[in-house]
């Protein structure tokens, strides 16, 4: 596997993960109505988005490259 390929799977399974946890933390705060698990389900989307993001640009270099 090449380390654009590795890069790519990287970036696909980081938002996965991340989107995944935030939902968990959403759930955890209808579930707890603790202010900590709002924080992190917010967070969690944001970094998300900012990895969507970076994931677009990334994309976009590689068909630069090529």
């Amino acid at each position: 596997m090449s380390l654009k390929a590795f890069h790519i799977v990287f970036i696909v399974s980081a938002v996965l993960m991340d989107l995944a946890f935030g939902i968990l933390s959403f759930k955890n705060y209808i579930a707890e109505s603790s202010p900590m698990y709002l924080v992190l389900g917010l967070l969690s989307f944001v970094f998300g988005i900012a990895l969507i993001g970076y994931g677009v640009w990334f994309f976009q270099e590689l068909k630069k490259l090529k």
